[in-house]
């Protein structure tokens, strides 16, 4: 029983340091990334369009789908260049 006491008063310190620590939430996106990319898909959304914005959560990403289209003349690889603001 003594060895079992001088032990338990060696140990529980470093216990109750490593190996019983609360578990820590983290969230798995930054809030504001995730508040930021559904205010984008609502902001810049077609609403001539009935589609709906999906938010898609999986093991390893996600995703949000805003599924209209550009405006006329804007693609994919004018978008890191200057372009007009269009009004839809």
């Amino acid at each position: 029983m003594i060895m079992y006491s001088v032990s338990i008063n060696i140990l529980w310190p470093w216990l109750t340091q490593n190996m019983m620590r609360k578990r820590e939430e983290r969230d798995a996106y930054p809030h504001l990334a995730v508040r930021e990319g559904i205010l984008n898909a609502i902001v810049h959304r077609d609403y001539t369009d009935n589609n709906q914005i999906n938010l898609n959560i999986y093991a390893d990403r996600l995703e949000i789908i805003n599924p209209g289209t550009f405006p006329e003349g804007i693609t994919v690889n004018t978008l890191s260049k200057p372009h007009p603001s269009v009004v839809r």
